[in-house]
C-alpha cells in the first residue's frame, strides 16, 4: 500500500505528456479500484458489526455487567476464645432480575431475547448483649434486613451517581428499621433489653461496590494482595483520634478501641449509618 501510494502522488505530478497518458489512466483506475474495494470492505464490515451486535443482543440479550461477573464467595465464622455461644452472623446472597421474550413480532434486535442483572449481598453483625442476646440481635438484624429487602418493588440492581445515592438511603432507612425492630422485641422481652449488633453491608453490581456500616465490624478490599480498609470503626478510641486528642497509632491498644459508639440497638434515638 505505500508503494502505491507513492507512486500515484508521484503520476499525478508529473508534468503533462502524451507518453504520460497511459500512466495516468492506470493511476486513475487503481485509484478507483482501492476506493470499490475499500467501500465493499466497509460494508462488509458494517454488515458483520451489525451482525454481531445483533448476536450479541440476542445470546446475551443486552446483559448487565452485572450478570457477567463472576463472583467466588465464602464464609467463616467462629466463636472466639472467650464465649461458649457465637454472636455473630453473615450472610451472602445473590439477587437476578430477568426477563425472557417467549413470543414476539418485533424486528430482530429491537428487543433483548434475554436480560438480566445479577447483585452479591455480603453481611455480617456481630451482637452484644450477653447470654443469648447478642445471638438474637445480629440474627434479628439479617433476618429483618433480608425481609425488608424482599418487599421492595423495585430494588436498584444498576448503579449510577443517582441511583448510588438512592440506595445509600435505602441501607440508612433499613437501619432505622432495624433497630425499632430490635427495641420491639426487646420490650416483649426483658431478658433482651440492652442487646444490639454491629452491621457491616457490601453490595456489588458488576465493578461498582457500595458499603453501608453501622458499628466496629470492617469491611476491605484485597487488591494485589494489599488490604485496604474501607470502612471506620465507630468506637471511642476512633472519635478520639479522629478528633486529633489521641494519635491514631494508639486506637489498637487504647483502653476504649472496643466501646463502640454506632450500633443497631435498644437505645433510643436515630442509628448513624457510614
Amino acid at each position: 500500500d505505500g508503494d502505491d501510494r507513492r507512486r500515484r502522488h508521484v503520476a499525478l505530478r508529473c508534468p503533462e505528456s502524451k507518453h504520460d497518458a497511459p500512466f495516468r489512466a492506470r493511476a486513475r483506475d487503481r485509484v478507483s479500484d482501492r476506493k470499490r474495494a475499500g467501500e465493499q470492505q466497509k460494508k462488509r464490515h458494517e454488515e458483520r458489526t451489525t451482525g454481531v451486535e445483533a448476536a450479541a443482543r440476542s445470546e446475551s440479550g443486552g446483559v448487565a455487567a452485572s450478570a457477567q461477573v463472576v463472583v467466588e464467595v465464602s464464609g467463616l465464622s467462629h466463636r472466639g476464645l472467650v464465649r461458649e455461644n457465637n454472636e455473630d452472623h453473615f450472610l451472602v446472597s445473590r439477587v437476578d432480575r430477568t426477563m425472557q421474550t417467549l413470543a414476539t413480532n418485533m424486528p430482530p434486535g429491537a428487543v433483548p431475547d434475554r436480560s438480566g442483572d445479577t447483585v452479591y449481598g455480603m453481611l455480617v453483625a456481630d451482637g452484644m448483649g450477653g447470654h443469648a442476646a447478642g445471638e438474637v440481635a445480629s440474627r434479628t438484624a439479617i433476618a429483618t434486613l433480608v425481609d425488608l429487602v424482599l418487599r421492595t418493588p423495585d430494588i436498584i440492581m444498576r448503579l449510577d451517581e443517582h441511583y448510588t445515592e438512592e440506595a445509600l438511603l435505602r441501607f440508612e432507612r433499613r437501619f432505622q428499621e432495624i433497630a425499632k425492630v430490635l427495641r420491639e422485641k426487646a420490650k416483649a422481652d426483658v431478658r433482651l433489653a440492652g442487646m444490639g449488633t454491629t452491621m457491616t453491608l457490601a453490595c456489588s453490581a458488576g465493578s461498582d461496590l457500595i458499603v453501608a456500616h453501622v458499628g466496629d465490624s470492617r469491611a476491605y478490599l484485597l487488591r494485589e494482595r494489599r488490604l485496604q480498609r474501607l470502612t471506620s470503626d465507630q468506637t471511642m478510641a476512633q472519635y478520639l483520634a479522629d478528633s486529633g486528642m489521641i494519635s491514631h497509632d494508639e486506637i489498637e491498644s487504647h483502653p476504649m478501641r472496643h466501646v463502640l459508639t454506632g450500633a443497631l440497638s435498644t437505645g433510643d434515638g436515630p442509628t448513624d449509618v457510614d
